[in-house]
């Protein structure tokens, strides 16, 4: 398929979800009302002028599409400013409803979404595939290195074969994952180098599953302690490398690469236990100090990146397995380093009702906590980057399909139904323009048992709308620079 059709057809997939989720919104404000008998003059989806404007005989209501796609609105008797010059009985106003009946119909379209994020997220576990990446696992490639050297692909099912230690670490807020700490270059005039091998599990495509493709390389001191605040990223030269590191550097060509991973046996228990102290600990019991290393709460022992002080409760250690991995060229020509015969383990199975109503709501519990945590970062400056316009919408939506592969309908759900929650959790926000600020005039006007005069509103709203607005087109020109 050609690129350019490729991206059309995207953009067309994006606009039908982005849309769905606007009318499914809609549609609840819309039930909510014919419910209550309020008068509807037009159930719109998108801004601006309409290109299908229709209604059933007989009907009162207007369904139309307009050519702006991102939104949409539901006219109904009695919100300032809308049908003009319709005669409408008080009864059959948005006003005229008792304020209980008026704040059901504010709230449902929010409530619509709720519920469609909680579908989308069930149909993603429920109806799809379920792929499981593991990064400390690895499929072996028959006659590699890898078999020769005595490793064997590690089988989900049966939790038989190696995996390897994968040691949890932090460099400059970014999660890394330490597979070898004892690693080394060596040079055509035999010196030698020292390398650790990281994979950062959110660079592993579930399309590009190459272990080797997926290391950076860094050196450090070769010291009793390593931090990975002390890890220095190299670039591999293959002809004429200097390091980095102003401890090591070498003009000579490199020779090959021993990789060295060290294999523990399978165990069913996550927790840990410090070898400083001889105590048991969980995640939450590891601490940073403010140089950002780890510590364990409870001793002042550091629990260093190699693993030496920080080991997997329940398991025992299989050995270190070492590949050599020479020099050669690639089909291009450039050097590069031999297979390894590695790739990241890929378990696929199929959730049980049980399992994927849990995931389910384990997923819609996170993806609400986050919004939440981004919302109240930005009342403290923090956290702008975490929010966008529909422009960093498409973007992400466009890389799940990218990165995802065969997996994209398992994948493209959740993250239309994280969408979702997105949109109820964010037109609950009391400003002008959203849901919440419909609620809140309510509620007011409920405890005060007065109302508020519709110039006031209509006033507060105007300048809600343009504020909004204008918080868009910010977090537009954000998004189309950071494309460049």
């Amino acid at each position: 398929m050609p690129d350019w059709l490729y991206s059309i057809l995207q953009i067309i997939l994006f606009i039908v979800c982005l849309s769905t989720l606007v009318l499914i919104h809609e549609a609840g404000h819309l039930a909510a009302a014919k419910i209550f008998k309020v008068y509807c003059a037009d159930f719109s989806i998108g801004f601006g002028k309409a290109f299908l404007h229709k209604k059933r005989k007989k009907g009162e209501t207007y369904f139309s599409l307009r050519i702006i796609p991102f939104g949409g609105y539901v006219a109904m008797a009695g919100e300032e400013g809308e049908l003009e010059g319709i005669d409408v009985p008080k009864e059959r106003t948005i006003n005229g409803i008792k304020k209980w009946k008026a704040a059901i119909i504010m709230s449902a379209g929010i409530l619509m979404n709720l519920v469609a994020s909680i579908l989308l997220l069930y149909i993603s576990n429920q109806c799809f595939i379920t792929p499981i990446l593991s990064i400390d696992a690895f499929d072996v490639e028959k006659d590699s290195i890898a078999e020769k050297a005595g490793i064997t692909s590690f089988n989900y099912d049966t939790m038989s074969g190696n995996i390897f230690s994968v040691y949890s670490s932090s460099k400059n807020g970014v999660a890394y994952y330490i597979y070898s700490f004892d690693s080394f270059v060596t040079f055509e005039d035999e010196t030698t180098l020292n390398v650790v091998g990281v994979v950062n599990d959110s660079d592993v495509s579930l399309v590009d599953l190459t272990f080797d493709q997926s290391i950076k390389y860094y050196t450090y001191n070769l010291t009793d302690k390593v931090d990975s605040n002390d890890l220095i990223e190299v670039d591999i030269n293959f002809d004429n490398m200097v390091s980095a590191s102003s401890i090591n550097s070498n003009q000579s060509p490199v020779k090959n690469l021993t990789l060295n991973l060290h294999s523990i046996a399978a165990g069913n228990d996550n927790d840990f236990y410090c070898l400083g102290c001889g105590e048991n600990l969980t995640s939450d019991e590891i601490v940073f100090n403010d140089a950002g290393h780890m510590y364990h709460s409870h001793c002042p022992h550091p629990l260093l990146c190699d693993g030496t002080s920080l080991v997997r409760k329940n398991v025992k250690n299989n050995g270190k397995y070492s590949l050599i991995l020479n020099v050669e060229k690639d089909e291009n020509g450039n050097k590069t380093f031999q297979n390894s015969g590695l790739k990241f383990d890929l378990h696929e199975y199929w959730q049980s009702f049980t399992q994927a109503w849990t995931n389910t709501f384990k997923q819609f519990a996170n993806g609400s906590g986050l919004i939440f945590k981004t919302l109240g970062g930005l009342f403290i400056g923090q956290g702008w980057n975490n929010v966008g316009s529909v422009v960093s919408i498409y973007t992400s939506s466009k890389n799940v399909i990218s990165i995802t592969g065969k997996y994209a309908p398992t994948y493209l759900t959740y993250y239309w139904g994280i969408i979702s929650v997105n949109l109820a959790i964010f037109n609950l926000l009391p400003f002008p323009g959203l849901d919440g600020w419909q609620l809140l005039v309510l509620a007011i006007e409920g405890i005060t048992r007065k109302k508020i005069p519709d110039k006031v509103k209509v006033i507060v709203s105007y300048i809600g709308l343009a504020l909004l607005f204008g918080l868009m087109i910010v977090l537009l020109i954000k998004d189309v620079i950071g494309l460049f």
